[in-house]
């Protein structure tokens, strides 16, 4: 197996047998919070790129924070990564109520939104993940991959990743899996998470590869999900998708030069 292959499968099979092996520990010890489980497993991605990275670019602390921190991102980009989720969400909540059907209640009051925003960053996912699927995984793929099929390619191993999540009582697939069943969860989240990782793919090669962009429309997306909880429901999950959806094919049709750029 050549070295190029070896990059790729050694990250893949670490990050999932260190988050499988971590999340399935909720099954043996019922006495500890399934949150301390969760948030532990949701770490790897990025513990595991960062020792990868580390191998791969031998370099100072410091200057890995320089060239993966880069803040001096365009306002365009910033409002872009910022709004879109939100967008989605409330494009779909008005329609909804435009037509009458049942919509949920918001989850957070607006003051609380900050430190809502606060606690998804850092302990619900972006922060244990995207260095290792942006950081790390993303530029090894861009090295024989096209930008379309690095955020696919991408997309689909971290919808995977979350397997695990959907038969662990108290995760949020958890909660899908008993709304929907698990095949229709998994088609569903396959889908979502693949739109998803080409938005972050389109900005994070935009802002020049910074990781503070991945981290942004993460975290964004999780909350606009927390937000306005419509993916619930069952017409509010349907029209949150066919919006993401048609979001996605504008994004994919205005950057398409950008995607199917040869490596």
């Amino acid at each position: 197996m050549d070295t190029y292959k070896n990059k790729i499968l050694i990250y893949i099979i670490m990050t999932y047998v260190l988050s499988w092996l971590i999340w399935s520990l909720s099954f043996l010890f019922h006495d500890v919070n399934i949150s301390v489980f969760i948030t532990l497993g949701t770490l790897m991605p990025t513990i595991v790129g960062l020792i990868l990275y580390v191998k791969t670019y031998p370099m100072k602390f410091k200057t890995l924070i320089s060239v993966n921190f880069k803040f001096s991102i365009k306002i365009k980009h910033y409002i872009s990564i910022f709004l879109l989720p939100i967008a989605v969400i409330t494009i779909a909540y008005a329609f909804m109520r435009l037509i009458n059907l049942e919509t949920p209640e918001v989850s957070y009051r607006w003051f609380e939104l900050p430190i809502v925003f606060i606690t998804i960053l850092f302990l619900m996912g972006p922060s244990g993940e995207e260095f290792g699927w942006r950081g790390y995984l993303h530029p090894v793929l861009k090295e024989k991959y096209n930008l379309l099929h690095t955020s696919l390619i991408i997309g689909f191993i971290w919808s995977i990743w979350h397997l695990p999540l959907f038969f662990i009582e108290g995760a949020l697939q958890y909660e899908f899996t008993k709304l929907y069943g698990i095949g229709l969860s998994l088609a569903g989240y396959l889908l979502y998470t693949m739109m998803l990782s080409l938005w972050i793919g389109v900005f994070f090669e935009k802002t020049k590869r910074s990781i503070v962009t991945p981290l942004i429309l993460h975290t964004m997306a999780n909350l606009s999900i927390g937000y306005l909880p419509l993916v619930f429901n069952k017409n509010g999950a349907m029209i949150q998708g066919l919006l993401m959806f048609m979001f996605t094919m504008f994004i994919l049709m205005s950057n398409i030069k950008l995607l199917t750029k040869k490596p």
